[in-house]
């Protein structure tokens, strides 16, 4: 139970972000360095040369999504892109890293030539030994993803209140973001009208528990309804933490822990200031629709080309 007069952890910046006003504008995105997400993966490594099946390496990347920069990997090595293990995909438009397996003949040397040849420019990929295991990685064995995300635009107010805020916790409502139905092609149809499903069933939840007191919010074609408060979202937890016929028993809310570091002038918008924000989400739990529910409908997220 909660204290009697408080709020749950985060509602004030909550409502801050949701009351930021026209003139503050978060922003999110604005260089490829201001997001960067390394999944979380603890790898069965071998204990004796006896057990090695794979090698195991940290694809850091900029540029390229996962397909493209495994494909360019089994160019180099000259091996079927089908035999590069990887436990999920990413997209190009951050600082990404994440784990990969391949046949236990690649070696350090050869992560030292592939580097050479493609650690360039502003797309870049970089390879990193981390030994040999087991186990190939495949789809799934992720727990999910640790972020490191520069919040930009920000005003005196909003700068002030983070900077008090050093740690908060945040509850979130676990849709589907816009890029899931903007990013893979490969998607069938019948996934994202599940994914479609599952939000609309999702909205009209927070809907019946939060009344009018929500912000209606559209991204890329889909709509959402997000909470003013973090009051609604404990009484969904507590009453439906899941809807056992839609998206496999997907939680209907998620939390995370969100480190806030020392806001800092804004190098690319003056008069005004940014402030880096890391945390931890769980396998298909979207940042961009965390950061959304914290900072306020009206946040921006650049696009980088």
């Amino acid at each position: 139970m909660k204290p009697e007069g408080s709020g749950w952890p985060g509602d004030e910046i909550r409502a801050l972000g949701w009351s930021i006003g026209r003139n503050s504008i978060p922003v999110l995105k604005q260089r490829r360095a201001d997001f960067r997400v390394c999944e979380a993966l603890v790898l069965p490594l071998a204990i004796s040369p006896a057990e090695n099946c794979c090698s195991y390496l940290l694809l850091s990347k900029q540029g390229s999504n996962t397909h493209q920069a495994v494909a360019a990997i089994a160019d180099f090595l000259d091996v079927p892109a089908e035999e590069i293990g990887h436990a999920c995909s990413k997209d190009d438009d951050g600082i990404t890293q994440q784990h990969l397996s391949i046949r236990p003949t690649c070696t350090r040397r050869t992560v030292e030539e592939f580097n050479t040849r493609h650690h360039r420019g502003t797309r870049w990929l970089h390879l990193a030994w981390l030994g040999q295991g087991n186990r190939a990685i495949s789809a799934g064995m992720t727990h999910g993803n640790n972020f490191r995300v520069n919040v930009r635009h920000l005003d005196e107010k909003a700068a002030g209140y983070l900077a008090k805020h050093r740690q908060i916790t945040h509850y979130l409502l676990n849709y589907f973001d816009a890029q899931y139905f903007t990013g893979t092609p490969s998607r069938r149809t019948t996934e994202v009208r599940a994914a479609s499903r599952w939000n609309e069933h999702l909205r009209a939840l927070v809907r019946d528990l939060a009344g009018g007191d929500v912000a209606e919010v559209g991204r890329a074609g889909q709509q959402y309804t997000f909470t003013l408060t973090t009051d609604p979202l404990i009484a969904l937890l507590r009453e439906v933490p899941a809807i056992p016929e839609l998206a496999n028993e997907r939680p209907t809310v998620a939390q995370t822990r969100i480190h806030i570091g020392t806001p800092t002038t804004d190098d690319a918008y003056p008069h005004a200031f940014q402030c880096e924000l890391s945390f931890f989400l769980p396998e298909g739990v979207y940042a961009s629709s965390a950061l959304a529910q914290l900072l306020g409908s009206n946040s921006q997220e650049l696009w980088i080309s």
